[in-house]
């Protein structure tokens, strides 16, 4: 059932992408009619977006298998390849782990850390984190102006930061990925 959904899934987003380029013709439509343009289209879609989409936590529930199989972490690039963790674990008798131990290892932990110690402190970053829907001050200490080296690297390279400065207001969205942040107090 959840091979059918990720083949929908896949299979709609194909086809929001070549909709999305068909919107483009426009640009093009004195060289090419629109048959070909459409063909090309559904092409370099077919060709560029042959992908699978894997949740994360099956991946982590293949990891916690290995781990248990042979007792050390799997790592490398093959490590969140899901195919050579499959073929890896193809002779695991998965009814001799406890699958309820596995799956609880799934489980999101909060990673709340207290930055009460750092917060308003006159040579410390004044970049915001995240900090699981907590926000907070960073930890660094000032480098070049009111950032830390991270932050600053991260200022340069993209011109903002990712949940703005530690003294203006929490954003409602996410600069980077135009995700609603939902803050907790």
């Amino acid at each position: 059932m959840s091979e059918l959904i990720t083949l929908l899934f896949n299979q709609i987003l194909i086809e929001k992408i070549e909709t999305e380029l068909l919107t483009y013709y426009i640009n093009y439509n004195k060289v090419i009619n629109i048959e070909e343009y459409k063909t090309i289209v559904k092409e370099l879609v077919k060709n560029k977006y042959n992908f699978k989409i894997i949740e994360p936590s099956e991946i982590v529930f293949l990891k916690n298998l290995y781990e248990k199989k042979y007792n050390k972490r799997p790592n490398g690039k093959k490590a969140n390849d899901i195919n050579w963790l499959k073929i890896q674990l193809n002779k695991v008798d998965y009814n001799q782990y406890e699958i309820s131990e596995l799956i609880r290892n799934n489980i999101y932990k909060p990673r709340y850390v207290s930055r009460m110690h750092f917060s308003k402190k006159k040579n410390k970053c004044m970049a915001r984190l995240w900090n699981d829907h907590y926000g907070g001050q960073c930890s660094h200490t000032k480098i070049k102006g009111d950032y830390c080296n991270v932050h600053n690297k991260i200022l340069i390279k993209y011109g903002k930061l990712q949940f703005g400065r530690i003294d203006e207001t929490k954003p409602d969205i996410d600069y980077f990925n135009h995700n609603k942040l939902n803050w907790k107090n």
